[in-house]
């Protein structure tokens, strides 16, 4: 059965700056994204992977080109229906795992708080245990995240932006700042997140990531080569 695309590029061009200092980090860059297994956008550094990330999960624009996520012209949303599209249709990982976590809550409360911010219901405790095993951090709910490893922080941030069942998750460099056997954990996770429906895309110049994916789509220099 072929798959639809779930994201699709369409000569999207993005500048940086203008006139003679004007950087262009996406030149005319086309590509379809489907559900079926997991997708890297793969690169050097500068080569406009980030930017692809920051398109794609509604927190940037491009000069020109288009950009249709889940059905839904993103690019000509406006500002409100925008952020709420990013907040029930799309989950966003960091490459650093702490950057969108609260440090002064535990675990449970973190996944509650992202719940919260998908403009949904506070879960109830079913609901985040059951998301918590999913990333593999079944009772751990009321640890404090300095008590985390840097993989098991990595995992949390999996598991907020996993809460509320977004059609599409997005990780930008998950395993820059984790050991092999942590990372090794990262991957098997958002490869059995793909295998369940799960559109999920993973910006990476990693080698060892890029083994495990189905489809990659390679940049260089803001230009797509294959």
């Amino acid at each position: 059965m072929e798959h639809k695309p779930v994201v699709s590029l369409i000569g999207v061009t993005r500048r940086f700056g203008s006139g003679n200092r004007a950087v262009l980090a996406l030149d005319d860059v086309t590509a379809d994204i489907t559900d079926e297994g997991l997708t890297c956008i793969a690169g050097p550094s500068g080569s406009g992977k980030s930017t692809i990330v920051n398109l794609v999960g509604c927190l940037d624009r491009p000069q020109s080109g288009n950009i249709v996520v889940a059905g839904v012209d993103v690019i000509h949303l406006g500002q409100r229906r925008r952020r709420h599209f990013r907040r029930t249709m799309l989950g966003l990982v960091s490459s650093v795992p702490t950057e969108n976590l609260i440090s002064t809550l535990d675990v449970a409360a973190n996944v509650r708080y992202a719940l919260a911010q998908r403009d949904q219901r506070i879960s109830a405790p079913a609901d985040v245990d059951a998301v918590l095993a999913c990333v593999g951090l079944d009772g751990r709910d009321s640890q404090c995240i300095s008590e985390l490893s840097g993989g098991e922080q990595l995992r949390l941030g999996v598991a907020c932006a996993l809460v509320g069942e977004p059609r599409v998750l997005i990780a930008d460099e998950p395993t820059a700042s984790l050991d092999h056997t942590s990372a090794d954990g990262i991957v098997a996770l958002l490869r059995s997140l793909a295998e369940s429906g799960v559109c999920v895309i993973i910006a990476t110049h990693d080698h060892h990531v890029l083994d495990a994916a189905d489809t990659t789509i390679h940049l260089e220099h803001g230009r797509r080569t294959t």
